[in-house]
């Protein structure tokens, strides 16, 4: 790629060297006294994935609200019953938490306030995972991960609040 470039570099610098008192370098001494080092590797690698972590982050929030709002109560209820006796308070909860994630799946679509958002995100995981340990820490133990899942979506969110942030 820098053969290409500087094959089509055809311009005389003496011009420009005798107006300026600078010596024009080529490409390839730009690049050779500034080699890539390890911050722009992280960049150039992490660029074009930040609308996948963006998208994935919104269809967890997505699927996330819509099974909240359309789950059934006994699916939730059982889990909340030592924190919420009443049934009915637990199904509000449930909706409102589920329309939470919605907003932040939202949110999180049209690129509103990333950085905040991103410390919301992280609290409410943070939040279910410290919940759910409390009232039923066998879900911790679950084949499928119930919990464990919520280690590697906290480091999502945090790699997410890193590569969103422009200077």
């Amino acid at each position: 790629a820098v053969a290409q470039f500087e094959a089509r570099l055809t311009g005389d610098a003496r011009g420009f060297e005798n107006a300026t008192g600078i010596a024009v370098r080529g490409l390839s001494k730009i690049l050779s006294d500034r080699p890539a080092e390890s911050q722009d590797l992280w960049h150039a690698r992490l660029f074009l994935l930040r609308p996948f972590v963006r998208l994935v982050l919104v269809a967890l929030w997505l699927v996330s609200g819509v099974l909240g709002l359309m789950a059934a109560p006994a699916s939730f209820a059982g889990i909340l019953d030592p924190v919420i006796a009443n049934e009915d308070l637990a199904v509000a909860l449930a909706g409102g938490m589920g329309v939470v994630d919605l907003l932040i799946a939202g949110a999180l679509f049209v690129g509103w306030r990333l950085k905040a958002l991103a410390v919301v995100q992280f609290l409410i995981v943070l939040g279910y995972t410290a919940v759910l340990t409390v009232v039923e820490p066998g879900l911790w133990a679950d084949p499928f991960g119930a919990l464990l899942k919520n280690l590697p979506i906290l480091a999502l969110i945090l790699v997410h609040r890193v590569v969103e942030e422009e200077r």
